[in-house]
């Protein structure tokens, strides 16, 4: 059944922090297959906390899960359809006998294959020994253009909110990462921030910065819409 999918980033300019984003109106066509679906991967979970926030003790998957629905509702809002993999605090072989983290990715794969998306984002945090590291930090898949113009888009999203705390950009990066290779739909993982970080990890505890950083990956996704 065709769909009609309308995307009215209305003639306005997004502020994406350190700079100004300006969006027209996208008109997508869409149906079947191609409609645009976006899966929003909240990593970690339930036993698998991820590392921890070296001032506030805050575990990884937390965080990643209050990243991922903020993510989900600025992108619903404009009008894409979102799957999640994970919607709470647990790991999804809880309550499936014992913890695996293959089996965890497994069904992460499944849920990303039987959504069909245009697109992949998966939700997490960075953590580097010496502290000293800061910002956000986007992987793509090696080889792959269209995660490749992607991860352009959200991490120039990201350098410039980061900006905006003194923070240098950063690189997108190719990698091979287990989730990016789930969908053939282009993919990235997004690092949201170093825990390893004291002023990050205190940033990543609010409410405000998290928002923030959802809508900075959405400007990304949109400025990437934009470009096709």
């Amino acid at each position: 059944m065709k769909r009609t999918v309308v995307f009215i980033l209305v003639v306005c300019c997004l502020v994406a922090s350190a700079y100004t984003l300006c969006f027209k109106s996208i008109t997508a066509k869409v149906s079947g297959e191609n409609e645009l679906k976006i899966v929003v991967d909240a990593g970690h979970g339930g036993m698998d906390g991820g590392v921890t926030g070296v001032k506030t003790g805050e575990k990884e998957s937390n965080i990643n899960l209050k990243i991922a629905f903020a993510l989900s509702s600025v992108l619903e809002d404009a009008g894409f359809q979102v799957t999640m993999t994970r919607k709470t605090e647990y790991g999804l072989t809880d309550g499936k006998g014992k913890w695996s983290k293959r089996k965890d990715m497994q069904i992460r794969k499944e849920i990303i294959q039987n959504s069909r998306p245009s697109l992949v984002l998966s939700i997490h945090q960075n953590f580097y020994p010496t502290g000293s590291a800061r910002g956000g930090q986007v992987f793509y898949l090696k080889g792959d253009e269209n995660a490749k113009r992607l991860a352009l888009c959200v991490q120039e999203s990201l350098n410039g909110l980061y900006a905006k705390h003194g923070v240098k950009g950063r690189v997108a990066t190719p990698s091979k990462y287990y989730i990016l290779n789930c969908s053939s739909a282009p993919s990235i993982i997004v690092e949201c921030g170093f825990l390893s970080s004291a002023t990050d990890d205190t940033l990543l505890a609010m409410d405000t910065h998290r928002i923030a950083i959802a809508k900075s990956i959405f400007s990304g996704v949109a400025r990437y819409y934009s470009m096709i």
